[in-house]
């Protein structure tokens, strides 16, 4: 410590010496290297102040860099007025000096202000303002003549020069006693660099007193003590502080640092608490879905083993093969509803937006649970709001989806009372109307713990749920994300022990009034008597299933194997119809179709319809199997209403303009089956 109190004395003492040889010489250059060093060191403590209040919003420090960037402002333009610059050649002397009592008096009084207010709230913006404000108002008052005479050449300091240097020392000796009192531990921190500075400032302003002429010996030495001021404040302050701003910004950057490694790690036991609760309900999953698939699937194979033995009576024949029929639905079911959850999930499920009667719908949504109800001892009610349009355009199929969903759970968990669901009519806007859905069950309610994981797939209220109504537990949650999907939102109420209302609202356009009854039978008008039928399929099972069906109906068969084989049997022979396996080795179905195209057109033969048949659901297959050629689509597993169906909208006759028939039906035939699919779920 001695060592570099040493050092700053001798570099003092040698640029002391510096610039007495210097002023002797050329009074002029020694005045500016004074003024511009110090004007250099206001200006890097200015800055450095603002910059370190981004980091530490101090007020004395805001304030300190306030009143030295406007030192420097003043300062700059004293230095450049000065006697014999030439810069301002129409200011004279006391232009000058009247600047340097402006810059004392602002420096004076800003360092007394900011030692005694700046912990108060007001301080901050008003001082800065305040200071800036006082600046350039007294350098214009300067300016146009209105600030008092300080140097008069010939005989001197004014009177209010010498009482403004007195002025200005009072102020900087108090704002020096002031910070000694209100901050001594940062003042012993900084080696007192501070009130030394000013200590220098207010022994440079004795000796600005009693000059007679601006290039004395007196205003020399007042210059010495006013650089001695700027020295301490670059190697005290400003060196120092530079230093502790470096100090509190790594201690910042490491406290940032160590924020990001806590919520780095909260965020990743956030994630290792999700994936466990990932795994946890795939767990709950595959054991659940292994449940509801074994289920049916014993029915189904103990049904089979039992209708083998050839003594079971006719009665009990039909009544084990509608167990089959129904276990398999069952099945189909469970695997649709998850291909749906992961379709919609990914942003892949696409809407069919076509007429539809809300009255077929509820209809079909009671058929299909009242012998269930009834078994149960409870009743199922249904109302259509006579407001509601007999015809609306939206997809029909999912909206029916959602109903067998929630009426299904409705009646799953109620032991008593009744379920009911309505169709209302809830508003219109221009060409829509708005139609609200209500399912309302008197069943156990939801437990208020478990609401907030209701529409969370795979979840159910607890395990004894599972137990004792069975499954998967996708329902409510696939539901909610098709009726999103529609653009509604599905929301409840419910109350433990009495009963759950579920409700969403969906705005559908409204319809025409001529659609068809497309769930009906197939017209008999529209199914051709005789017909030629090639069935190419790679599965043996399902060849001899699609035989067996279309020769019930007195059709003509012919089977193939593999691609190949049907594009020999398509050479060889003409047919009304042909049902095309999409997933085959080798030539796949797509590749089959464009061969037959290629063969028809080589024979000049008009082209036969291909039905695809894929056990895939999806636009992009349907999309595919249309830009092959192909007419018709059907999903897997095949019934024989849906063939019916088939075959009776590729050979209907003709009733005028086909495009017509095709908007009176509300699709086209490539895409009517898809509605089917959705509304045999």
């Amino acid at each position: 410590m001695r060592k570099k109190l040493l050092l700053h004395l001798a570099i003092l003492l040698f640029l002391s010496v510096a610039l007495c040889l210097g002023a002797q010489n050329n009074y002029l250059l020694f005045h500016s290297i004074v003024e511009f060093s110090s004007i250099v060191v206001f200006l890097f403590i200015g800055f450095l102040g603002f910059f370190a209040s981004r980091m530490t919003p101090e007020p004395f420090l805001i304030a300190l860099s306030c009143i030295y960037l406007c030192t420097a402002f003043l300062s700059t333009v004293h230095t450049l007025s000065y006697h014999g610059m030439g810069i301002l050649p129409w200011w004279t002397a006391n232009h000058s000096t009247q600047l340097w009592v402006l810059m004392r008096y602002v420096h004076g009084s800003g360092l007394l202000a900011a030692a005694l207010f700046s912990s108060l709230q007001w301080f901050r913006q008003r001082f800065c303002i305040t200071c800036i404000f006082v600046s350039l108002a007294g350098t214009a008052a300067i300016a146009f003549g209105f600030f008092p005479d300080c140097f008069i050449p010939g005989r001197g300091l004014t009177v209010f020069k010498i009482f403004s240097e007195y002025a200005a020392m009072a102020m900087i000796s108090a704002a020096i006693l002031v910070t000694l009192r209100n901050r001594c531990e940062e003042a012993k921190e900084n080696g007192y660099a501070l009130q030394w500075a000013l200590a220098c400032s207010v022994a440079s302003g004795f000796a600005f007193t009693i000059y007679d002429d601006v290039y004395g010996v007196w205003n020399m030495v007042g210059h010495i003590l006013y650089g001695y001021s700027a020295y301490i404040l670059l190697t005290g302050v400003l060196f120092g502080s530079s230093r502790k701003l470096m100090d509190l910004h790594y201690a910042e950057l490491n406290e940032k640092i160590r924020e990001m490694n806590r919520n780095l790690e909260h965020r990743v036991k956030e994630r290792t608490a999700e994936l466990e609760e990932a795994n946890r309900a795939k767990s709950v999953f595959l054991a659940t879905i292994s449940h509801e698939v074994r289920t049916p699937l014993n029915g189904i194979l103990g049904m089979a083993e039992y209708l083998k033995d050839d003594s079971v009576p006719p009665d009990e024949r039909r009544e084990y093969l509608e167990v089959i029929s129904h276990s398999g639905e069952s099945l189909l079911e469970i695997l649709n509803n998850v291909i749906d959850l992961s379709r919609i999930e990914s942003g892949t499920q696409e809407l069919d937006m076509a007429p539809f009667r809300p009255v077929e719908t509820a209809a079909e949504v009671e058929s299909r649970f009242r012998e269930r109800a009834e078994e149960k001892g409870i009743e199922l009610e249904t109302f259509l709001d006579p407001a509601v349009p007999p015809v609306l355009i939206g997809d029909g199929g999912r909206i029916r989806q959602v109903l067998v969903n929630l009426v299904g759970n409705g009646v799953k968990f109620t032991e008593k009372g009744k379920v009911s669901f309505a169709l209302e009519y809830a508003g219109r806007e221009e060409e829509h109307v708005y139609l609200k859905i209500r399912v309302r069950d008197t069943g156990i309610g939801i437990p208020e713990d478990t609401r907030s994981k209701l529409f969370r797939p795979f979840s159910q209220s607890d395990g004894s749920i599972r137990r004792r109504h069975g499954g998967t537990g996708l329902g409510v949650a696939l539901s909610s994300r098709i009726v999103a999907l529609m653009g509604g939102e599905l929301t409840f109420s419910t109350e433990e022990g009495k009963g759950t209302e579920f409700s969403f609202t969906l705005l559908l356009q409204e319809g025409g009034v001529g659609l068809k009854n497309d769930a009906s039978s197939p017209e008999p008008s529209a199914m051709p008597q005789e017909l030629s039928v090639l069935i190419v399929e790679d599965n043996p099972v399902n060849r001899m299933i699609l035989e067996n069906q279309l020769q019930r109906e007195g059709w003509t068969v012919k089977s193939a194997e593999s691609a190949m084989d049907a594009a020999s049997a398509v050479s060889a022979e003409k047919f009304d119809l042909v049902f095309m396996d999409l997933e085959m080795p080798g030539m796949d179905g797509y590749q089959a179709t464009v061969e037959i195209r290629r063969i028809e057109r080589e024979a000049g033969r008009s082209p036969v319809p291909v039905v695809a048949l894929t056990a895939h659901e999806g636009e992009e297959f349907r999309k595919k199997a249309e830009e092959a050629g192909m007419a018709y689509f059907i999903t897997k597993p095949v019934g024989r209403r849906k063939l019916l169906r088939c075959v009776s909208s590729l050979f209907r006759k003709e009733m005028g303009d086909e495009e017509k028939a095709d908007e009176e039906q509300g699709k086209t035939k490539i895409g009517e089956q898809d509605t089917e699919r959705k509304r045999r779920k």
